[in-house]
């Protein structure tokens, strides 16, 4: 009966980093050790170089761990009941109720009624799909991934984990978030919403209140509640991914957040990027955690090519009292990074990041990759007292760490 015993830590509150193991290879051709139903990477065909592997992402254990204690205690009985029905066919709810230390009307309804915990009919929902357990190898990881990406920036989920969403002022790049949203939930169409969002109700937020979504994506370590005010990492297990699937998680948080470099003639007929960067806001309070997260986030964009310049905090341009507050009286700035505007830098990051959500961000994107190229096929004489960008953005840089 051990084998259905489940360590229970955490509550909706929790800030979903991680703390348990994960980004180890579990051979397809050996169970990996679990406490719940379904749990093991599928198997797949030997190479000529051995026996593939993959690495587990995400058990039914995880998602329970997104619930409250004593929900999660609940399904931890069920499955519980579940074995003991087999082992003992004889046995009445009472005394399966006994057993397990619950009330008779719990287990009278879980074998009479065949009603289930809440928890265990969102996990059997994302078995039915093929995403518990989610392994690397898993066909649906790239939009997974696109999908995750997005709720850092322009997505997530809300504080009391009741939806997740994703917001854009461009139709087309909803309809490209549900067209991944959709191949990996089929089951969730009929729960998408959308609502009028933005100070001027100029954005479209579409939605969905499935709960089986919104524990997927908590378990993966999607930011829950205002990502200005809440800490949140990168799980550790993106570092070991394939490039392939590295590119899918920061295709989908480039297309919400970065700022796309544009080609200018500094003078001189010498036709250079400009302005490659990303911003995110953050209170003053959790000033450290957040260099961290951006930290971790660099160290993702150089493990496929991408290199950065440096961490910049930069003050915002409504200040009070000598700071930017919001409306709760905490002091909010941006902290940016700077990507560097080499060439080669540049013009990789056109080739790998395809930005799903953004097309129009990459179409312009497109337009100053061509404009660099043509400049420096047939350069073009530059005109006298040529008009340079010199307003300088106060910036505060920090220091190295």
């Amino acid at each position: 009966m051990e084998n259905y015993e489940i360590e229970i830590k955490g509550s909706p509150e929790a800030n979903f980093t991680g703390n348990h193991a994960r980004g180890t290879s579990v051979p397809l051709t050996e169970p990996h050790a679990t406490t719940s139903p379904a749990t093991t990477c599928p198997e797949k065909s030997k190479s000529n170089a051995g026996e593939k592997t993959s690495m587990l992402i995400l058990t039914a254990e995880d998602i329970l761990k997104t619930y409250p204690e004593c929900e999660a205690e609940s399904a931890r009985k069920y499955y519980e009941f579940l074995k003991l029905r087999v082992e003992n066919p004889t046995f009445g709810y009472k005394k399966l109720a006994k057993m397990l230390d619950v009330k008779d009307g719990t287990t009278r309804g879980w074998k009479q009624k065949n009603s289930k915990p809440t928890p265990i009919l969102a996990i059997e929902k994302l078995i039915a799909v093929g995403l518990l357990p989610l392994c690397s190898d898993n066909p649906k990881m790239p939009a997974i991934l696109r999908l995750l990406g997005a709720s850092f920036t322009d997505g997530g989920i809300d504080i009391r984990l009741n939806t997740f969403h994703f917001n854009s002022a461009i139709k087309r790049n909803i309809h490209a978030w549900e067209k991944d949203f959709l191949e990996v939930f089929p089951f969730a169409k009929d729960s998408l919403s959308y609502i009028a969002t933005g100070k001027y109700k100029s954005s479209i937020g579409v939605r969905t209140c499935d709960r089986a979504v919104v524990r997927f994506f908590a378990a993966l370590g999607c930011p829950v509640g205002n990502k200005t005010i809440v800490s949140y990492a990168l799980q550790k297990w993106l570092f070991e991914l394939s490039t392939e699937l590295k590119l899918a998680f920061i295709d989908g948080f480039f297309s919400c957040e970065v700022a796309m470099p544009q080609c200018k003639d500094r003078g001189n007929c010498k036709w250079h990027f400009v302005n490659f960067s990303l911003s995110m806001s953050k209170i003053e309070e959790k000033e450290t955690e957040h260099l961290e997260f951006l930290k971790t986030l660099c160290e993702l964009c150089k493990s496929i090519g991408i290199e950065h310049t440096s961490i910049n905090r930069v003050p915002q341009l409504e200040i009070k009292d000598g700071k930017q507050r919001r409306k709760d009286g905490k002091i909010c700035d941006s902290y940016r990074i700077l990507f560097s505007i080499e060439a080669k830098n540049v013009l990789r990051a056109h080739k790998l990041i395809p930005l799903t959500y953004a097309i129009e961000k990459k179409e312009r994107f497109d337009n100053a990759v061509k404009t660099y190229r043509n400049r420096h096929k047939h350069p073009m004489p530059s005109s006298q007292n040529q008009s340079t960008d010199t307003e300088e953005q106060h910036v505060l840089k920090l220091p190295a760490t």
